[in-house]
């Protein structure tokens, strides 16, 4: 589109959210933009300097619903730091990791990106029964803060990456440290404000996070956590999520947006409920793929090539599938509406109130 896009700020690494300056076009997701930075930026983004403004180029990731003239846009980064949000490309072809790499110019390292990406999700998995060593907190409390959490994440209209990231960091801090009832609210707002540190621009205010606790902790008790929270976890933020699979199964399941909807509304589901902590993310994202191509009624629900894609047959993801059914199933009714609520909104396509055909499950 030859938009041209400024840095304003310095160690900005993911992309930024910047007006174009030159042009009136509708930005669109895919569309290739150029940025103009003076070669002290592009020396701190670890791109190749020269004596004079240099450019690079990158890819439109989100567009602002507020400005289409707004955009989030992906530049072309190093491998090692690519996984961390890879974008998608418009019409690039069949093959989503050469879709997906592409923008980066990281096409022939995208096998050994999601290799590496399939090994750490292993490493940063939170304990699966780790409220056994929980004396004062259940997995219902933990429900309720993830509900609220997602009202949260709504209201500062942050990533899905952000909200994927929170909830890791609680349960990882949770499997290391016992937390009391009074304290598992600020151990949720702070993981929320460590990853919105990590993910976003301009992440929420301290003052904010306060204010949405109805003042129940000072700054300080949320500096305190923050410090014990990062030493806990030995400051380990890179890790893979269920954010970092949905698009490129979305591509390689060649999903419509509603489809894409229904998947990503299917994973934020099982966020509160306790039993699929025990499910690494692309084990649940594949799962998720699955039951939303049986709702939408695709055959074969599971064919040949998103085996090869993700890894896992049809049997391994058969209860895991069956639990996201369960919770999709008892949506309507579940007592925790956040992530309903948002999924009846039409920039979700609605998903959360689309009525399907009872599809009989697998014996």
């Amino acid at each position: 589109m030859g938009v041209h896009v400024h840095f304003a700020k310095k160690n900005e690494l993911q992309g930024l959210w910047r007006r174009s300056a030159q042009s009136q076009a509708v930005i669109t997701v895919g569309d290739r933009v150029r940025f103009d930075g003076p070669p002290d930026i592009r020396k701190d983004l670890g791109l190749d300097g020269s004596g004079r403004n240099a450019v690079t180029t990158g890819i439109v990731k989100e567009v602002s619903t507020g400005d289409p003239r707004m955009c989030n846009v992906l530049f072309d980064m190093t491998a090692c730091l690519a996984w961390v949000s890879i974008e998608h490309l418009k019409n690039q072809g069949a093959n989503p990791e050469h879709r997906q790499g592409q923008g980066q110019g990281t096409a022939d390292y995208s096998s050994e990106i999601y290799s590496q990406m399939f090994r750490d999700e292993v490493k940063f998995q939170p304990f699966a029964n780790y409220f056994q060593q929980q004396t004062e907190i259940n997995g219902g409390m933990r429900a309720i803060l993830v509900d609220w959490l997602v009202q949260v994440h709504k209201k500062h209209r942050l990533r899905p990456e952000t909200l994927y990231l929170t909830v890791n960091l609680i349960d990882r801090y949770l499997s290391r440290i016992s937390a009391t009832r009074k304290k598992l609210q600020l151990v949720g707002v702070v993981a929320m404000l460590i990853a919105s540190k990590f993910e976003e621009i301009k992440p929420p205010d301290v003052a904010d996070l306060v204010y949405v606790t109805a003042d129940a902790y000072t700054k300080e008790d949320i500096f305190e956590m923050e410090c014990c929270m990062l030493t806990t976890l030995d400051f380990q933020l890179v890790v893979p999520t269920a954010a970092h699979f949905l698009e490129r199964l979305r591509l390689a399941n060649n999903s419509t947006a509603t489809h894409d909807q229904l998947c990503r509304y299917l994973v934020e589901l099982s966020l509160p409920d306790v039993r699929t902590i025990r499910h690494a993310p692309s084990h649940l994202v594949a799962a998720a793929t699955l039951v939303s191509n049986e709702l939408m009624e695709r055959q074969p629900a599971w064919p040949a090539h998103m085996v090869q894609a993700t890894c896992y047959s049809e049997a391994q993801l058969r209860p895991c599938a069956d639990e996201l059914r369960t919770i999709f199933e008892g949506a309507a009714t579940n007592s925790l509406q956040a992530v309903r609520q948002r999924y009846m909104l039409q920039t979700h396509h609605c998903v959360a109130g689309m009525t399907f055909h009872q599809i009989l499950r697998p014996n």
